[in-house]
């Protein structure tokens, strides 16, 4: 859904008319919106959106916005002003001028398909250029189509000797991008202790435009993806800007949250920059973590977010899970949400730890909560056997901590009980690993039957 009706109060909201200074603003918008024809910029970077109370523009940073597809002047300028009202901040309005809804679209798919920016990304470039050689920090706040926008000056500004070093100024925030990819630079990053350029997004689950973008190239866009999976709409302030000042998307940890309250935190917060292990480390597989959930942005989501330091198997229900569980012994760590159809988190939290194999019944279970019902769905949770929590919706530092140190903890007690069923000297198995390999019932007349110990080798399965 793109255009659904909000009930957000306090928002100046595209759809109404009390938002624009005259109903012919609006219905001019609505023309150039339907109506195909070559028009031009409003401003660029020219036009300024102060906040209700602002004194001077800081002269050590600056903000811009780019708008998305189909936005006409009074539009673009009633975004720039909200961003300005909400985060406190003078914004530069840089307006894409919409040619007609559908030749914006034509004009989005040529360039982000045949990476022909077109009109798109040259007249931006220049100016924050210009914008990032004489202020500390900029920061450019981009929506929909505007992130292509964006992707393409991080490009152009990171294939340039002369730019290079000026990108690690720049914060990119994408609402409702529709761009398939995005990178930072590892050498700047690792030197300068943050990503290069910082990039955070924001995406509504039911936006549709966002799941053909962002949504669906987690793989090959960098930055941290704050997604509501439950929630529509694609306009700027209407379905996107409300939520993310009240911390809706990222439990109020996101940097842009922050600046929402005026604060302008360090860019070191929250972040840590991995150096690849030597090849020798490398051997050795990465833990195996089974995530559990009926909707397709979040399992996406947390295999982005978790597939660089581990292998991930995803699942759509609490009866999938439970076959991939009992069918591959190798998973480490579950990660479960709770309302699922065929069998739902509680019940396959019930199984885990009522199996009879030692190894499942053992298994750490995360379970990922949503905001409704929260402390009731943990209690019953924690009754059940559940090891830890988390609340959706979530984000790459947080699951990552927690993979980290269950999945390490797991290890740990697997090695613990290869030791305790091995002899130190002969290194072979000792009574008690022994006793683990009977398998009772299996034997003539009712005796057990034993299993051969594996050698001299030290590698016992348990």
């Amino acid at each position: 859904m793109v255009i659904p009706a909000g009930d957000e109060p306090g928002v100046r909201s595209e759809l109404s008319w009390s938002s624009y200074s005259s109903r012919g603003e609006a219905l001019l918008s609505l023309l150039q919106l339907l109506v195909p024809a070559t028009r031009e910029s409003i401003s660029q970077g020219t036009l300024v959106c102060h906040p209700p109370r602002s004194g001077r523009e800081n002269t050590r940073s600056r903000w811009f916005f780019i708008n998305g597809m189909g936005t006409a002047g009074p539009v673009a300028l009633l975004n720039a002003s909200e961003i300005a009202r909400l985060f406190g901040r003078p914004v530069h309005l840089i307006h894409t001028p919409t040619w007609g809804l559908l030749r914006d679209v034509a004009e989005s798919i040529t360039a982000r398909t045949l990476r022909k920016d077109g009109k798109l990304s040259r007249p931006a470039m220049h100016i924050l250029v210009d914008a990032l050689e004489n202020n500390d920090r900029v920061v450019l706040v981009c929506h929909s189509q505007g992130s292509i926008v964006a992707s393409y000056i991080v490009r152009k500004l990171l294939r340039h000797p002369s730019t290079r070093p000026l990108v690690k100024k720049l914060e990119l925030y994408c609402i409702g991008g529709v761009a398939d990819s995005l990178d930072i630079d590892p050498q700047l990053t690792l030197a300068a202790g943050h990503p290069v350029p910082y990039v955070e997004h924001f995406a509504n689950g039911r936006d549709y435009l966002a799941q053909l973008g962002i949504l669906s190239h987690l793989d090959s866009t960098a930055g941290t993806v704050y997604c509501m999976a439950a929630r529509p709409g694609h306009l700027l302030n209407e379905h996107y800007l409300p939520a993310i000042v009240r911390g809706d998307f990222c439990q109020r940890r996101s940097r842009l949250y922050g600046c929402a309250a005026g604060v302008s935190p360090g860019l070191t917060v929250r972040w840590r920059f991995w150096k690849r292990k030597p090849a020798i480390m490398d051997k050795a597989p990465k833990p195996l973590l089974l995530f559990v959930d009926d909707s397709k942005v979040m399992r996406l989501a947390a295999d982005k977010m978790l597939g660089g330091e581990f292998r991930v198997e995803v699942a759509e229900d609490g009866l999938q899970a439970w076959t991939m569980i009992c069918s591959n012994p190798s998973i480490s760590v579950v990660f479960s949400d709770l309302a699922m159809p065929e069998m739902d988190g509680f019940a396959l939290l019930k199984k885990i730890r009522t199996s009879e194999d030692e190894g499942i019944a053992g298994l750490p279970v995360i379970i990922v909560t949503g905001a409704e019902r929260d402390e009731e769905a943990r209690t019953e949770a924690l009754r059940l056997g559940g090891t830890d929590f988390i609340s959706k919706p979530f984000n790459s530092t947080d699951l990552l901590a927690r993979a980290r140190a269950h999945a390490n903890y797991q290890n740990e007690r697997k090695e613990l009980a290869k030791q305790a069923m091995m002899d130190p000297l002969t290194r072979l198995g000792n009574r008690r690993y022994l006793e683990h390999r009977i398998a009772p019932g299996t034997g003539i007349g009712g005796a057990p039957t034993v299993q051969a110990v594996d050698g001299a080798t030290g590698d016992l399965p348990i």
